[in-house]
């Protein structure tokens, strides 16, 4: 079946040497999320290749990461607390997450603007399961976004208490990370 739509986007890291590419298609019962990310976390430089399948309604369903030194991160949810990691090994840590947090992607922050569909001056918290690029190690972490008007969401690592103003697109893309990612023209 032929996506209704397809789009690539490039991102810039501001803070460090590195790059996103992602391509989106969105069918009609899937939105896939495929690209590659290049970066430097704690002085060593990364690689990694990553398919993510949402529902149709942005639900995360899929993870499929392949770093460039060869380790492999699967990861799977039905979208109602269910996780597995790998060739299907319960992941019950991750019950209350919904979505996914990969480090150094400016993109999974669009998982949650996209399936929440909040209003302006509405906020929520949500539980993502976060992804470290450097170790794999996948945990739990609360993260909050206020919707500010259509374009614009304050977001805060409850955990850590970091705030960054996000822009995204009229897709609902992470388009503007201030300091650290900026979108580049495709």
């Amino acid at each position: 079946m032929r996506p209704r739509f397809w789009r690539p986007y490039r991102w810039q890291s501001l803070e460090m040497p590195g790059f996103e590419l992602m391509e989106m298609s969105d069918g009609a019962r899937h939105v896939d999320l495929r690209g590659m990310l290049v970066t430097e976390a704690e002085g060593v430089a990364l690689g990694a290749a990553y398919h993510i399948r949402l529902g149709a309604d942005w639900v995360f369903h899929g993870l499929n990461l392949q770093m460039l030194d060869g380790r492999t991160l699967k990861l799977r949810s039905d979208g109602k607390g269910g996780w597995t990691e790998g060739d299907g090994a319960p992941r019950p840590d991750l019950a209350d997450c919904i979505d996914i947090d990969l480090s150094g992607s400016p993109v999974t922050n669009s998982l949650p603007i996209n399936r929440a569909r909040m209003t302006a001056g509405e906020s929520e918290t949500f539980t993502m399961a976060y992804i470290d690029l450097v170790s794999l190690d996948v945990s739990p972490c609360q993260q909050e976004y206020l919707k500010r008007d259509a374009t614009s969401y304050r977001y805060c690592s409850v955990d850590s208490g970091f705030v960054a103003e996000l822009t995204t697109d009229s897709d609902g893309i992470v388009t503007t990370y201030p300091g650290l990612f900026q979108l580049m023209e495709t």
